[in-house]
């Protein structure tokens, strides 16, 4: 189980391992999740299954391993339960909330942790300590971009039906829920 901040959390489901920083008043994982079945970059049915999914950027699990797996916004935020709606919009696409009560988006994340709200992020990624991790991203319609220069991750907060805010380094903006982006944990 998991006592303080700074220490290694074990994810019960899969055995990784993520190192943690108390940035504030919070604790965030050191790194970006990666949780979930790799599939293919031209699977454009991600989320459309059971299970958690995540493509890793061309294609080698030894991104993920390194990077953290790249997810659209609804795998992100819905984490194990099915959609029926095109991965591009809103339909269906209840959030996982956390069990704890504090109305906290649980997504992809481990019980006692959550997917940031855009506020939250915006705070947490604007402080020492966060250990940006430039795993580029997964374009809309399939195909990887800029490996080692950005490090978007998603916010639990949605814009419009088909986009939702992510941070990068100084800066926070929305992109359509199809893209592959990183994700960071935040405890509840």
């Amino acid at each position: 189980s998991f006592a303080t901040c700074g220490d290694c959390f074990k994810d019960s489901r899969d055995g990784q391992s993520y190192p943690t920083v108390e940035i504030g008043e919070q604790c965030w994982m050191a790194k970006n999740m990666n949780i979930g079945e790799r599939v293919a970059d031209s699977d454009l049915t991600t989320h459309q299954r059971a299970g958690i999914q995540k493509i890793c950027y061309d294609n080698l699990e030894s991104n993920c391993d390194t990077y953290g797996g790249l997810y659209n916004w609804a795998e992100a935020v819905n984490g194990e339960q099915t959609a029926s709606g095109a991965i591009g919009t809103a339909t269906d696409f209840n959030k996982k909330c956390a069990t704890d009560g504090s109305g906290h988006t649980q997504g992809i994340c481990p019980d006692g942790w959550h997917v940031p709200s855009k506020t939250e992020l915006y705070i947490g990624s604007g402080s020492s300590g966060w250990n940006w991790i430039m795993g580029g991203l997964r374009f809309y319609t399939g195909g990887f971009m800029r490996l080692g220069s950005v490090g978007y991750c998603w916010s639990s907060s949605e814009n419009s039906e088909s986009s939702a805010w992510f941070n990068d380094p100084g800066r926070q903006t929305t992109e359509g829920k199809s893209y592959g982006f990183s994700v960071r944990c935040l405890l509840n």
